[in-house]
């Protein structure tokens, strides 16, 4: 996945990292680091330096009040963390390349 990322002091074109961590809301494939304020582009989840994993009931201030479990609930009914963010989120049909697909062990 190439990004539109700023030009190097050589002109060159800088790539986006690609995502490694899963979002802690939709669990796809989307985040290149946890905990840096990144957005996910599935469901719109800003990725803040606190684990809400292990408290998903805790507001989330980068979600203004937001808590991971109410995100959860939200992207599994309409497809976003919360309504507003639903003009943002990138298309079902576009989703495919960012799936989790978990190993049993």
């Amino acid at each position: 996945m190439t990004g539109l990322g700023k030009r190097s002091k050589k002109g060159r074109r800088r790539t986006r990292p690609e995502p490694h961590f899963v979002c802690p809301c939709c669990d796809y494939v989307t985040l290149s680091e946890r905990g840096r304020y990144l957005i996910c582009p599935i469901c719109f989840w800003e990725d803040e330096d606190v684990f809400y994993d292990t408290n998903p009931r805790e507001p989330s201030a980068a979600n203004h009040g937001l808590t991971l479990a109410e995100a959860r609930d939200n992207f599994k009914t309409i497809g976003a963390c919360e309504a507003a963010m639903l003009p943002h989120v990138l298309p079902e049909e576009d989703r495919a390349a960012y799936l989790n697909f978990p190993l049993d062990n």
